[in-house]
């Protein structure tokens, strides 16, 4: 089947996200993706079936609402999307319903000291598990960070509100 794939033999392929990994086919112009998988991996390795060796490629999203938040992931780590809308079979551009997120391009010092930590070793089992529980670590004390200064913003507010109810009257 894979060498009939590959002779061209076929004109339209659907296929799973097995076919997203290992497996080079030329010519590949488009892929059609129906909505996005939790791991957003997956979709980058499904998209980049097209666009292979100097050529070009075109890699389609249809997707709903749910998910909005996993465009602005894409477009974190610098996927460009346009918003097209199927009006009277043409697509035509629309206002994107997402919110448009700078690319994440400066890491703080101590996820740029996890990442270089592993970036040249020998890779062993359990390295990115391993490696997301480290940045998750780093993010909750960020978290908590910022809602103690929250906490403490509200102290304040608080205590000058009444200060000046007490000393106004």
């Amino acid at each position: 089947m894979l060498k009939k794939i590959q002779n061209h033999e076929f004109k339209y392929l659907v296929a799973t996200d097995v076919a997203s990994r290992g497996v080079d086919i030329k010519g590949v112009s488009h892929v059609i993706s129906i909505n996005l998988p939790n791991d957003l991996t997956y979709y980058i390795h499904r998209s980049g079936r097209t666009g292979r060796n100097n050529s070009t490629g075109y890699s389609y999203v249809i997707y709903n609402l749910k998910n909005k938040t996993q465009i602005e992931e894409l477009i974190k780590k610098g996927i460009e999307f346009e918003t097209k809308k199927l009006v009277d079979n043409q697509l035509v551009d629309i206002k994107p319903s997402f919110k448009k997120v700078k690319p994440f391009k400066e890491l703080d010092n101590e996820s740029k000291q996890i990442i270089s930590k592993y970036k040249n070793k020998k890779v062993k089992p359990g390295y990115k598990k391993k490696r997301k529980q480290e940045l998750d670590k780093i993010k909750q004390k960020i978290r908590r960070k910022h809602i103690k200064e929250n906490i403490e913003k509200i102290k304040k507010a608080k205590y000058q509100k009444r200060r000046s109810e007490l000393f106004d009257n």
